[in-house]
Order: structure tokens, then sequence, then C-alpha cells
């Protein structure tokens, strides 16, 4: 399988939560959060900002992250 994309790795590790955890709040599986991790460019802004409300991240944190991705 692909690389995740680091930076995104980096910021929901800092979070605390775990990977298993953040896809439950999301309701989603693991295999989809992981798949989030290869490919963020293709989330929504809604997917965003529910993937921030589920790790417990400040609002924006992955939004500003995500200005910097390279597509």
């Amino acid at each position: 399988m692909g690389k995740t994309y680091k930076p995104l790795d980096d910021i929901l590790k800092k979070s605390g939560v775990r990977y298993e955890a953040i896809a439950r709040n999301m309701g989603i599986t693991y295999n989809a959060l992981y798949r989030i991790r290869l490919a963020p460019n293709k989330l929504t802004l809604d997917k965003l900002k529910e993937l921030e409300k589920a790790a417990g991240l400040e609002d924006n944190s992955i939004y500003d992250l995500m200005k910097n991705f390279n597509y």
C-alpha cells in the first residue's frame, strides 16, 4: 500500500486519540480512515471538519495543514 501523508499522521498522533477511535467517532471503518490518510486532498470541507472533531482537534487545524498539501 501507499504512503500516508505524514503531516496529517503527525497531527492526528499528537491529538492522543487512536486511529480506531477517530474512525469510530466519524462513523467510518479503520480502512476508510486509512484511505483518507493516503489522500487527504480528496476530503470535502464537511469531512475535514468531522475529522478534526473526531480527533478532538481545534477548528481549522487540519484545514490549515491541508493548505500546504502537495497535489
